[in-house]
Formats: C-alpha cells, structure tokens, sequence
C-alpha cells in the first residue's frame, strides 16, 4: 500500500491542477472573477505544494492568474468613491497564497512586468496583511541582483509604498519581513565592500549579511539617504499624517511605538553596510519644534540632524514607555557591538562615543559594559576586543578621557 500512495497522490493532484485549470480559464473570461472563485480549490492545490520552485505550473498558471488579478483590481478601483484609497477586498487568501507560490522561479523585473508597480502599490496600501504579502513576496526579488534593486529604485511611489506598509502595518508579519527585505536589498545596492563577519559573529551581533557576487549601484542609498531625503519625507509623512503625534488613540499610539521599533532593529544592519551615509543623511531644516520625543525631523534646539543621531537620541521616548526604553537599549547594544566588528578603519568611534555621552544614561552604560561577560552578546573569545572597544567608546569614570570627545 505504502508503495502506492505516492502515485495516488500524484495522480490525485493532476486531477485536480486540470480542474483548477478549467476553472481559471473560467475566471479569465468575466468581467468580475471575484464573484465566481471557488477559493477550496485553490486550498486544495497550494496544501499540496511544497515550499520550492515549480517552474512548469508558473508556465501553465500565472500569466492567467496575473489577468485575474488585474481584473479584480480595476473592478475595485472602478467602485471605490472618487479620492479614496482602494481596497482589495475582492481577493480570497488561497489566491494569493497560490500567486505567491507561482512567482518563486521569477527575477524581480519579470515579476514586475506580471504584477505592475501600480497594482503593487495597490496593495501595499491595503490593510489587509495577506494581500501585503504578495507584494512583499515581488519586492523580495529585488534584493536578488543589483540591477534588481536599480529597477526598484527608478519605479516611480514602489519605495515609498513599502516603507509605508512597513511602517505603519500593525502586523507583525509585515513588520518582521519589512526589515529583512529592506534590509537585503540595501545590502546587495551598497556599493561599498561588504564587512567581513565569521558566522558566529553574525549569530550573536545579529547582522544579516547576504551572498554578494558584485558590488551594489548604491541607487536604493541615494533615494533613501541622499539628495531626494526620502527617508526623512517618509519620517515626516508618520509624524504628521499617518501617525500623528498629537493622536491620543491608543492603537496610534502603540503603532508608532511598533514603527520606532521596526527602524531601531534595522539600523545597526545598515551601518555596518555604510556608517557615513546614516551619519550624512541630515533632516531638512524647517519642520515644527517639539517638546517631545518622537518622529520629528528636527531636536529640540531646531537643529537638523542625521538619522542616527534621530533614531538613538531624539525619537523614543525613554522617559514614559519603558517597553521602548528596553528597545532603545538593546539597538544601541547591537549598534556598538556591530560596528567593534565592521568598523576597521575605526571610522565611527568618535560618532559612537558623542552619542553615548549625549544620551546620558547610566543604565545603558553598564549595560554596555555588561557585554564582554555574555555569550549574548560578546562570541567566544572576543571579550577582550569587545572591553578594549568600550575603552574607546564609552569609558568608565576612572578612564574618562580629557580631549572633550
């Protein structure tokens, strides 16, 4: 019997990819396939499919399913009010699970042409996590190649969308994926060589490095943290609409919190990839002054800063959410742990240490001295490194140095 089940069950799925065939072929040819799908179907099929690539069914299936999901979108873009955001709502999650599947054999710009940056963009701003996910599932593709990241960098409102979703999505889903994506995909843009860590040392520091054949054209950088200061805009754009500071609705209040946490947990990654431009990416000058702690664009003198100084000095606010306290903490932990590892010309040690005094706690300190002693935080036999590190970068009262750094 043993021996039979797998031909039954092959069999059993041939049969049912035909019937799942004839009914996508039905699906194409209405003006509204969200009206007709049978989503058990769909169910049938993607529990049977393995976590691989299968290169014959994105052949036979996702050109239609493409058109399908085109066609759904332009149904709900024709209903929705004139001015309103538009919601997929026409979709069932067996469905997109399946597009999902169908597009892993696909490169970036080959599942662009399939699902257009308007469509993406489309669902990216749907509140519905599912549908975010097969946006993400395309934009992961861009971290596959340089040339990917160049294209994703040129499509005109991709970036913006995602950082968006990312940030303001209150799934922890989207927000987990939104760092290592963005991540991987700045990593392979960076046209910088790539810091060399051991495996141990990325388990334990925490830095996600990805397998780099050429070095990266740097255009998702430029986007984001050179002229066009796009990630300041974005920052800007939560502070003042998406997020608002002055909103006293708790679950705004915790977002903002989880979005604060989603940037502090991407940080340390990309400057271990390239320190200077987070140190030289600098807020426009101009935005209110505030009293608080929070996305603002500016510190409390009115000054323009750079994001690193925004993200470790100004934005949490450590006085009344200790949970955030707790992030902050473990971000500048990770930050200084990180770069003792990638900085080998030395280059943020005086940036490092001006941000430890300025953000005057006690309580960060020793735990940053707390570092060489735990396999946590320190790989084995690096805690002599890591102490003369700290000499350099927050020294203790008896070895504070007098220069004024």
């Amino acid at each position: 019997m043993a021996e039979t089940e797998p031909s039954q069950r092959a069999a059993t799925l041939t049969s049912q990819l035909d019937e799942l065939d004839a009914h996508i072929t039905k699906l194409t040819a209405v003006e509204d396939p969200s009206q007709h799908f049978q989503a058990d179907l769909f169910d049938q099929i993607n529990y049977q499919l393995s976590p691989v690539a299968y290169p014959d069914l994105t052949a036979r299936f996702l050109p239609r399913v493409g058109l399908i999901l085109k066609k759904v979108a332009e149904q709900a873009a024709t209903a929705a009010p004139t001015g309103t955001e538009v919601e997929w709502k026409g979709y069932p999650p067996p469905l997109i699970l399946f597009t999902i599947k169908l597009l892993r054999p696909l490169d970036f710009p080959s599942a662009l042409e399939l699902c257009q940056a308007s469509y993406l963009i489309t669902a990216l701003q749907s509140s519905e996590e599912y549908i975010n996910a097969l946006a993400l599932a395309i934009l992961e593709k861009a971290a596959l190649s340089p040339s990917g990241a160049s294209i994703l960098a040129a499509t005109p409102g991709l970036v913006e969308a995602f950082l968006e979703r990312w940030l303001i999505s209150p799934s922890v889903s989207v927000g987990q994926r939104g760092v290592e994506i963005l991540g991987d995909i700045l990593d392979i843009d960076c046209p910088l060589s790539q810091p060399a860590f051991t495996d141990e040392q990325q388990e334990v520091l925490d830095i996600r490095l990805v397998r780099r054949a050429t070095q990266g054209h740097g255009a998702v950088w430029r986007r984001l943290f050179g002229p066009d200061n796009l990630c300041w805009a974005i920052l800007h754009k939560i502070d003042s609409e998406l997020l608002p500071a002055a909103s006293t609705d708790s679950k705004v209040m915790a977002q903002r919190s989880c979005a604060q946490d989603r940037l502090l947990r991407l940080l340390p990654r990309l400057a271990v990839l390239d320190f200077q431009s987070l140190t030289h990416c600098i807020a426009p000058a101009g935005p209110p002054e505030s009293d608080k702690d929070e996305f603002s664009t500016s510190g409390h003198d009115g000054q323009p800063m750079s994001l690193l100084d925004f993200a470790s000095l100004h934005m949490v606010d450590r006085s009344n959410d200790y949970l955030m306290y707790l992030t902050w903490t473990e971000y500048f932990m990770q930050l200084i742990g990180a770069l003792r590892v990638a900085d080998t010309a030395r280059l943020s040690v005086e940036t490092l240490r001006r941000l430890v005094r300025e953000a005057d706690d006690e309580q960060l300190r020793n735990n940053l001295w707390s570092m060489p002693e735990s396999l946590v935080k320190t790989p084995i036999g690096e805690a002599d490194e890591m102490r003369a590190w700290l000499r350099e970068i927050s020294p203790r009262p008896s070895m504070r140095i007098t220069n004024g750094n």
